[in-house]
């Protein structure tokens, strides 16, 4: 008799975690308002929706993403951006630009060889990622290795000339 309360127990707790298809859609909803916030530069209402859509489905990873980047460049909250992109990735291991607003982070926090590390496996999952070439050159810049920075910087240019990384 203990072991089936111990069971019903646990089934009832994996349940209470996994959130209905209408949280799924109003976590959508709010993350979708959070990126439309962002775009428009207007912050503090760009966090609200990323935790709305959080409140509601903690799994949703690009809503860690979002706030990650609201954190990181709206507020200077650079450690906290660096736990929502690593949650990002426990979520969702392919999200090339996860790893490359990591990498970012790391590099804010005086953590290149991280940082080249993220931008490296960016580059593993989307060998195009001309952001994750321009960002490794400025990372390989900081450590001195310039053939690489300019290496990376030219595949980057190539890649998206919009981006204009210097040729160091």
């Amino acid at each position: 008799m203990r072991s089936i309360a111990l069971a019903l127990a646990l089934a009832l707790a994996a349940c209470a975690h996994t959130p209905s298809a209408r949280d799924r859609e109003t976590a959508v909803i709010h993350n979708d308002l959070g990126t439309e916030a962002l775009r428009a530069n207007r912050m503090q209402q760009a966090l609200q929706e990323y935790d709305e859509a959080l409140k509601t489905d903690e799994t949703l990873p690009d809503a860690h993403l979002g706030r990650g980047l609201v954190l990181e460049y709206g507020f200077g909250r650079t450690d906290e951006a660096e736990a929502e992109y690593r949650r990002a990735i426990q979520l969702k291991p392919g999200i090339p630009l996860a790893y490359t607003n990591r990498g970012v982070a790391y590099s804010r926090l005086g953590q290149v060889e991280r940082a080249i590390q993220d931008y490296d496996q960016a580059l593993r999952i989307k060998p195009d990622f001309a952001l994750a070439y321009a960002n490794r050159a400025f990372a390989y810049k900081r450590l001195g290795q310039l053939d690489k920075a300019k290496a990376d910087a030219k595949r980057s240019m190539e890649l998206d000339p919009m981006l204009h990384v210097p040729s160091f």
